[in-house]
């Protein structure tokens, strides 16, 4: 169990940093958007990482259409979190759709590449 809650920890962690950066280099600006940010990856994150678990240990499912099933679901819940709550003056790109993609591919690449390299 410990293990389990470590590697939660460390992916929500991950994610919320390589996320927030990754908006921060998009223009995203605003306290309220961060706290966005910030709340939208601690609802989805450990939800995303045991489905993945589940649906790779207990289905027939292969590592890569569970990530990618889990992934679309991810950014379906968020875009619909941001385009819900965002302050779209502070949002250059002005569509959370888009964002949802961007902040999930890159947070998403980078695990991928971090398992490589490990």
């Amino acid at each position: 169990m410990t293990v389990i809650l470590q590697n939660l920890f460390l992916s929500w962690l991950l994610t919320v940093l390589i996320e927030s950066i990754t908006a921060y280099v998009l223009g995203i600006r605003g306290k309220k958007n961060y706290l966005l940010l910030f709340l939208v990856n601690t609802a989805t994150n450990p939800a995303a990482v045991l489905l993945y678990l589940f649906l790779y240990s207990f289905t027939p499912l292969s590592e890569l259409a569970s990530q990618v099933c889990v992934e679309l679901l991810v950014f379906a819940a968020e875009g619909l979190l941001f385009r819900a709550s965002m302050d779209a003056e502070e949002i250059p790109c002005r569509s959370p759709w888009k964002l949802s993609v961007v902040l999930n591919l890159v947070s998403w690449g980078t695990g991928v590449l971090l398992s490589l390299l490990s």
